[in-house]
């Protein structure tokens, strides 16, 4: 669901105006932008906030991707310590349900208790979101292991030219050389010599 980022308790007006300057005004793009560990630190240092501050925001926007479960209804999850989907998953659905209402009762939160319906239908979208939010990261990891394997791979066969480019060149500089020498070694025929003055022959005595 693309909640407005206004739905998000604890969520400081300063780092809401600097999460739109980022082009995040939705949950949706706030966990689009937020996928790893080093992308929700870069996004705390871009903000000017913690990491564990973007952690909670995007922990109740998990929940908030979940069918009629809005800011208070993430609210009172987080209350009860069910801080995303994938704890939520593990819940037995009685028994949160009656964590809910008595939280609900004692701190006054929310408007209403969810029924036990929906606290089970909650349960059962978060087994379904944890399970593709597992298959998403997997994807998004392999996807990164195949660019770094690229990368290796452009790197190896530069080096791999610059291995033949170099041999090349040694191989070159070798002929060269050896044409040089081979030149020298040539007898001179001229009697003048190889500057160009008459050399008489030596007289035995």
């Amino acid at each position: 669901m693309h909640d407005s980022m206004s739905n998000l308790k604890e969520l400081q007006p300063e780092v809401k105006t600097k999460l739109a300057s980022q082009g995040i005004r939705t949950t949706t793009q706030l966990l689009e932008h937020t996928r790893t560990e080093m992308q929700c630190a870069e996004l705390a240092h871009e903000v000017g906030t913690t990491l564990v501050a973007i952690k909670e925001l995007v922990n109740r926007a998990d929940l908030m991707r979940l069918h009629g479960v809005g800011g208070d209804f993430s609210n009172i999850l987080v209350e009860v310590g069910v801080t995303n989907c994938r704890e939520l998953q593990h819940c037995i659905p009685e028994k949160l349900h009656t964590q809910l209402e008595k939280i609900s009762t004692d701190k006054q939160i929310g408007h209403r208790v969810p029924t036990l319906a929906q606290t089970t239908q909650w349960i059962i979208e978060a087994k379904a979101l944890a399970a593709w939010k597992s298959t998403d990261r997997q994807l998004y990891q392999n996807t990164a292991d195949l660019l770094v394997d690229e990368k290796a791979r452009a790197f190896a066969a530069d080096q791999l030219l610059s291995s033949a480019e170099a041999e090349a060149e040694k191989q070159r500089l070798s002929t060269e050389k050896q044409a040089a020498k081979d030149a020298l070694s040539v007898p001179n025929s001229d009697p003048r010599g190889i500057h160009g003055f008459y050399i008489s022959p030596k007289k035995s005595t």
